[in-house]
């Protein structure tokens, strides 16, 4: 189990991968090498780079359109309150609420105002996860991909 409002990035090398990396060298002795454990590391990168542009980013755009659409198609006077309630499960960063209401401002011509709403959403009580994103991007950076966009 994870805390709320934590993340766990787990990658599991299959016994398959491990043998196309090291073929059968796969005693300690074999992996502990400045050869190998650089190897390992650029398996790494080139897995987590897959992950973030195949899974991740396609994930935020989706959660991101879904809190737009929910934003565009309400109107009640409460669109924002509304849209929080409504779409808990896509804001699963408040950069997509951000990103969200950016857009939604944009299109109704309004002023954006969402430095404020995102200020106001991300206190405690509300729940929404603040952070997660930032903790996804410093992973990918560890992994030498500094001038990558997330």
């Amino acid at each position: 189990d994870v805390e709320p409002n934590l993340v766990r990035a787990e990658l599991v090398f299959l016994d398959r991968m491990l043998k196309r990396m090291y073929s059968n060298k796969r005693s300690l002795g074999d992996i502990l090498t400045k050869k190998s454990i650089k190897l390992l590391i650029n398996q790494y990168q080139e897995t987590f780079d897959g992950i973030c542009e195949n899974q991740i980013n396609g994930l935020l755009k989706k959660c991101t359109n879904e809190v737009y659409e929910s934003l565009t198609y309400s109107t009640s006077g409460k669109e924002i309150q509304d849209t929080v309630t409504r779409c808990k499960e896509f804001i699963v960063d408040i950069e997509v609420l951000r990103k969200a209401l950016k857009k939604w401002y944009r299109k109704n011509n309004k002023p954006d105002n969402s430095k404020n709403v995102v200020a106001y959403y991300k206190k405690e009580e509300f729940g929404i996860p603040v952070d997660v994103l930032k903790t996804f991007k410093k992973i990918h950076m560890s992994t030498g991909n500094k001038n990558k966009r997330e």
